[in-house]
């Protein structure tokens, strides 16, 4: 249980970056400097490190929410651009919140069937 919580906090953070590295930022606020600092190679790095330490804490089911993570922040930013055009630190701010949501969904639905 507490491996889950600790998994969920960790990938959910792996959302936000997904959807930094697939939007477009606005021109104001505090998200723009996040959504312009994100890279391909430090999202690759950030990928591979939390993957690693999701496995360690929570064996497949901890890459599993991972992989939902990074759906949701996928679908975040698709959303965002097709609804705003951009995206800000309130869309960050979701998507870390779907992607904690998403991860724990994912990892019920791989215990479930592992």
């Amino acid at each position: 249980c507490i491996a889950a919580i600790i998994i969920c906090e960790m990938v959910s953070k792996s959302s936000i970056l997904t959807t930094a590295l697939l939007s477009t930022p606005s021109d104001q606020g505090i998200g723009c400097y996040f959504i312009y600092s994100t890279n391909i190679l430090n999202y690759i790095l950030s990928t591979v490190i939390v993957a690693v330490i999701a496995y360690l804490v929570g064996d497949v089911v901890g890459v599993i929410g991972l992989a939902g993570a990074i759906v949701a922040g996928a679908l975040i930013a698709f959303i965002a651009k097709r609804n705003f055009v951009i995206a800000n630190g309130d869309v960050l701010g979701m998507s870390n919140e779907v992607g904690r949501l998403m991860a724990l969904l994912f990892m019920s639905v791989a215990l479930f069937f592992l």
